[in-house]
């Protein structure tokens, strides 16, 4: 699998096989910072796991947020692979902080006790492609909305930023 992910700006070619952790009403995104509670012990134990993996492990949102143990048919088959960037226990809790880098489809589940370890292929994130059309789009809405303007037409701020960031 050829990677896209960067820790400490340079690129890290994954391991074939990381940690999993299923989560409970919370979902990881990439580009984004998490903090939260683990108390179950296959998660804490997966976690335990990741310090053989740069601190990477996929977390993946379960089905159904009821699920005390979850199996494999239990949980989603795409998640987030994240760093962890803080880590501390509390009373038998982990806590910790994750900074999300990269969406994944779990391929395969290559072992489930004591904790989950999948393989995991990295799905590219959509980036917003900017050709002639979109530009030329973009030039007739502003044209528009400046003659709307002309004629007598109130924008508020509020508008215009809505139309533009849609």
């Amino acid at each position: 699998m050829s990677s896209t992910i960067y820790l400490d700006g340079k690129p890290v070619k994954l391991r074939e096989e990381l940690p999993l952790v299923s989560l409970r009403e919370k979902v990881v995104f990439p580009s984004s910072w998490e903090s939260f509670s683990i108390n179950r012990d296959k998660s804490k134990l997966a976690l335990d796991a990741s310090t053989t993996t740069n601190g990477l492990v996929v977390f993946v949102c379960q089905k159904n947020p009821q699920t005390v143990n979850p199996d494999v048919k239990d949980l989603y088959e795409v998640g987030t692979i994240a760093r962890i960037r803080r880590f501390w226990k509390v009373n038998g809790d982990y806590n910790l902080t994750v900074e999300g880098l990269s969406r994944v489809f779990i391929k395969e589940y290559v072992q489930d006790e004591p904790h989950f370890v999948v393989r995991v292929e990295e799905i590219p994130e959509l980036t917003q492609q900017h050709d002639d059309e979109i530009e030329a789009l973009v030039a007739n809405i502003t044209a528009q909305m400046n003659h709307y303007r002309e004629v007598g037409g109130h924008l508020s701020l509020e508008s215009s930023i809505a139309i533009f960031s849609a």
